[in-house]
This record gives structure tokens, C-alpha cells and sequence, in this order.
């Protein structure tokens, strides 16, 4: 970044963080018990690596704004832990007393054009966690933020989690990643008693009473269910796929034959009905096998364990978090409480930045998608919003003209 790109987004964040502790709206956003947190930031003056301020403490709304009015923060941090001293250097030595639990949803991208792509599948992501966060584990007090760069952060502060230790928090993660879950946590084999429910191998499999269980079986049965409206010949393509074997043993190749076989079985009886409402599949012919490799396969497409959660961040009781409210230095983005997840972009709702058009020179050739319009920056000299000036600048692909 030259002299003239830096001196400018200097005095634009420095303008930002000025009317910042003027809106009411910013002072939610504080932590709770901010007076018992650690507060860090890189100045923005000082952005290399290894510069950053920590084990900060203060006392009052005024201390803040007096502080960070002197010291512009090119990334402002404060910590998941509540301690009795915060601002003690010495770990050990602050006395900590609970920890928010927080989850960071990162996503990766191959090049900086696929910037929305990336926001859309942490999206996705956030909602299936926020879901699972209250549906399986009852938590209420959760807070989701636009982390300001490549993902979403998630804050739980119910009274519950705050206790938690470093160890605890992993094992919500192994929860949530679904880690230690095999088939049989998902199918549970049950003897045939007088030939109930028409099982003519002398047992059954019933769905394991269990939020993981309840998810699975709802995602076999619609795959079972596609499978059954899909036309002939793309059916055995699927049902091939699966490698599915007469026998106990999985094969290779399945015939088409076989494969034919097992489409008219699924599409000649009520099997999707029937587990749907008794929670029950019989264990005739290819069903055994069917069943646990069905399950097998959607084992590895669960909700979570593909998702890029960044585990040091939940394990780390004493973890430095983004201030929500705050910009990230790295893109100019607000760091924005999302209070409705589904209508929330953060390509238009997470800019501070103004509409005013100026002149950049563009180390790249890149398409913006930002505030509904699509700017196609060329390599070179270009004019765009100030919006997307500050956030190509920040991001190192562009800078303005130096005119000394």
C-alpha cells in the first residue's frame, strides 16, 4: 500500500470509529460486562505483524471512546473470558471466571470473485449450527455477526455454557461435527418377535430415538424418496453409486441388473411410507444392505462436518474475538450483528463506507458484486464507489494514485 492509499483509509477509519461512539445503536453492541474483559487491537498506524495492543481494561463507556479516538484500530478485538483483572499481562495471574462460547464460521475461496459464493455458503452453515445450537443443546442467549471478512462468528452467552472448560467446549464440537457417529448410533437392530411388521430375515432396524437419529433417518428417507422419482436409468446410476451388495460385504461394481432390481423393490412398495410413520424398515433381500449404505453415505454429508469451523477459537477459554461494530481492516467491512440470518447480506447491509465515486489504480482484473451492482474493475486505473475503493485497498488489489 503506498503513502497516499494509507494516509487516506487512516482518516476514513479514523472518521468511521469518530461517529461510531456517537449512535446509540453501537453501544448495544458492547459485550457484556465489558469491564471484565481483556481488549486488544492492531493500530491502524502500526498494521504489521506482531503489533498488537492487548490485556487492555476499561472502566466506562468514556474510557473506550477516549482511548480508541486517540488510537485508531485497524482490527478491534475484546475476549470471550470475563476475568477479575483483565488488564494483568500474566494469564495465570487475571483470575478468570467464565467464557462466552463462540463458534467462527470460516469458508475458503480459490480467488477473491468468488468473495459472494464464499458469504453464501457460510451463510448456509450459520444456519444449520444456529439451528442445532437451540434445537439439540436448548441455548437461547446466541448472538450471529458478520465477522467482517470470510465468515460469521457466533456468540452463546447463556449461563450455562460460561463454565465450560477447554474440554468441554471440544466435546460440543465433536457433537456438532458428528465425529463419533457411525451406524449404528443411527440404526438400531431389533429381533422379530412372532413375524411382527413382516420382516422375513427375523429382525428389523428402527431409528434411534435421537436428535442426530431423527436427522439422519429424515435425510435417508428423501434420498430414498428421490430415488423412487427419479426416472429408470438414472436411478441405477444413483443406486450404483452406492456399491450396495447382496450379502453382509459391500462390492465394487454393482450389475445394472442388481441395480434394476433394487429401484422396482424401492418403487413397488410403501418403504419410505412406512419409515416415515413407524420409524421402521424391514430387512428383505437388498434392504440390509441398502439401508446401512444409505446411511453410510449421508453420514458423510451432515450438516457439519464439512463445514470450516475453527475449533481453537470454541476450545480457547481465553479467546480474542471481533468487536461487533468494529471494522476489519482487511476489507473495510462492518463487523454486524445480524439479527435475521436469512435476510441478512452482508454485501450491502456490512458497508459503512459512502456511494462517492473515486479514481483507483487496480492491481487486478476482478468483478465486485457489492451494494446490488456488480462493478467490473479492470487492471489499472478505474473509478468506483469509495465502498469499493477502500475494499479493494484494504485487501492489497488496488491503491490510489500517489501524487507525490
Amino acid at each position: 500500500m503506498n503513502r497516499r492509499s494509507d494516509i487516506y483509509r487512516i482518516r476514513r477509519f479514523n472518521e468511521y470509529y469518530t461517529n461510531l461512539f456517537k449512535n446509540k445503536d453501537f453501544l448495544l453492541c458492547l459485550p457484556s460486562s465489558f469491564n471484565e474483559r481483556e481488549w486488544g487491537f492492531i493500530p491502524i498506524k502500526r498494521q504489521t505483524i506482531g503489533n498488537m495492543w492487548r490485556h487492555l481494561s476499561f472502566q466506562s463507556l468514556e474510557e473506550i471512546e477516549s482511548f480508541f479516538l486517540k488510537n485508531t484500530p485497524l482490527h478491534l478485538y475484546y475476549s470471550s473470558a470475563y476475568y477479575e483483572h483483565p488488564d494483568i499481562k500474566k494469564m495465570d495471574e487475571k483470575g478468570w471466571k467464565g467464557a462466552d462460547l463462540i463458534f467462527d464460521i470460516d469458508m475458503d475461496i480459490k480467488n477473491d470473485s468468488d468473495y459472494r459464493k464464499m458469504l453464501l455458503l457460510a451463510k448456509d452453515e450459520v444456519v444449520k449450527l444456529y439451528d442445532i445450537l437451540r434445537g439439540d443443546f436448548g441455548l437461547n442467549d446466541i448472538q450471529i455477526v458478520f465477522s467482517g471478512g470470510r465468515g460469521y462468528h457466533i456468540h452463546v452467552r447463556d449461563k450455562s455454557v460460561l463454565g465450560l472448560k477447554s474440554r468441554e467446549r471440544r466435546e460440543i464440537i465433536d457433537y456438532l461435527s458428528a465425529s463419533s457417529l457411525d451406524i449404528d448410533n443411527i440404526l438400531k437392530r431389533r429381533e422379530v418377535v412372532g413375524g411382527t411388521y413382516g420382516a422375513e430375515k427375523g429382525y428389523y432396524y428402527e431409528m434411534v430415538d435421537s436428535s442426530w437419529g431423527e436427522r439422519v433417518w429424515s435425510r435417508v428417507t428423501d434420498f430414498l424418496d428421490e430415488i423412487i422419482n427419479m426416472t429408470e436409468d438414472d436411478a441405477i446410476k444413483k443406486i450404483r453409486e452406492l456399491k450396495i451388495g447382496k450379502r453382509d460385504s459391500f462390492v465394487k461394481d454393482l450389475s445394472r441388473k442388481d441395480a434394476l432390481e433394487i429401484y422396482q423393490m424401492l418403487k413397488g412398495s410403501n418403504i419410505v411410507e412406512l419409515m416415515r410413520r413407524d420409524r421402521k424398515i424391514t430387512t428383505d433381500k437388498f434392504t440390509k444392505n441398502l439401508m446401512r449404505r444409505v446411511v453410510e453415505n449421508e453420514l458423510n454429508m451432515l450438516p457439519l462436518n464439512k463445514i470450516n469451523t475453527d475449533e481453537p477459537v470454541t476450545t480457547d477459554i481465553k479467546r480474542l474475538i471481533r468487536l461487533p461494530g468494529s471494522l476489519h481492516g482487511g476489507t473495510s467491512l462492518q463487523v454486524k450483528p445480524v439479527d435475521n440470518i436469512d435476510d441478512f447480506d452482508p454485501l450491502n447491509d456490512a458497508i459503512v463506507f459512502s456511494e462517492e465515486y473515486k479514481k483507483i489504480i487496480s492491481k487486478v482484473d476482478i468483478d465486485i458484486s457489492m451494494k446490488d451492482n456488480t462493478y467490473n474493475i479492470k487492471k489499472g486505473e478505474n473509478n468506483a464507489p469509495e465502498f469499493v475503493c477502500l475494499f479493494l485497498i484494504c485487501r492489497g488489489l488496488a491503491y490510489l494514485e500517489d501524487d507525490r
